[in-house]
């Protein structure tokens, strides 16, 4: 029998990708690997800019038809940008300015490519990739790239500051003790599943949403079947359809058998 599913986007960092041991749950990929090959297209749908998740060595071991990065902010299918949502660049030369003169290094991202603004060494960049275990990015300049992605590395304290000096319409989201997301209006996962959906012709009815965090609730409204990890937080599960095995216990997997997906 034909699979009612065409399309499953999946989360990568607590779904894909165990920080406890640094390193993937391999039974699950090969389960995803199966749907693939039977012609269900996979997409990692990750908050990760395009390099950063590259560097974590998935690519090499999922297949993968496309990507949804930079929390919905860029669509990427068959290695083609086919969708990106970018930063004016008079607001990014002005961000720069206002964080430098407090001492905070910002990332940039491209749609493959990010970088340091300044030299990394410090307390709020090192916490930050304690615990996202991942090679630093280069130290450049800006100069005129399309970026989809800053990343702001400074304390807590500092965001209503930083907030009346940055440019108007600049919000800031902050997910991590020492980093904080910077944009105009909140990017979310669902922004770029739609924008694949439609370029693919596919339903939402026919697609599926695999993830463990906040940041994957609206991708869990952006498709018909929602799973949550068992590993996810608790407002996560409450809002999927179906909470499966944690990421010890290869949940991707157990979820694609459970509703026969593979």
């Amino acid at each position: 029998m034909q699979n009612k599913y065409q399309i499953i986007f999946v989360d990568l960092d607590w779904t894909l990708l165990n920080h406890r041991t640094h390193d993937f749950d391999y039974e699950s990929i090969k389960a995803l690997n199966k749907a693939h090959d039977r012609g269900i297209s996979v997409f990692i749908c990750t908050a990760r800019p395009y390099q950063s998740l590259e560097l974590t060595g998935i690519l090499n071991h999922l297949k993968v038809d496309g990507l949804v990065t930079t929390n919905g902010a860029v669509v990427i299918f068959n290695d083609q940008v086919i969708y990106s949502k970018n930063f004016k660049k008079e607001d990014l030369l002005k961000i720069i300015e206002v964080s430098h003169k407090h001492g905070f290094t910002l990332e940039l991202a491209s749609e493959k490519d990010r970088f340091f603004t300044k030299s990394g060494d410090n307390e709020y960049v090192e916490s930050f990739f304690k615990i996202f275990a991942e090679k630093k990015p280069e130290i450049r300049n800006y100069t005129d790239e399309n970026i989809s992605e800053v990343l702001l590395f400074s304390p807590e304290e500092y965001d209503s500051i930083l907030l009346k000096e940055y440019p108007k319409g600049i919000n800031i989201y902050r997910f991590f003790p020492s980093a904080s997301d910077l944009n105009y209006s909140p990017t979310n996962k669902d922004e770029g599943i739609k924008k694949a959906l439609k370029y693919l012709k596919i339903s939402k009815r026919k697609a599926i949403g695999i993830g463990d965090d906040i940041g994957d609730i609206p991708m869990f409204k952006a498709v018909n079947l929602s799973i949550a990890m068992g590993n996810a937080k608790e407002k996560a599960k409450k809002k999927a359809k179906f909470t499966t095995k944690n990421i010890d216990e290869s949940g991707v997997k157990y979820a694609l058998e459970y509703f026969k997906i593979i």
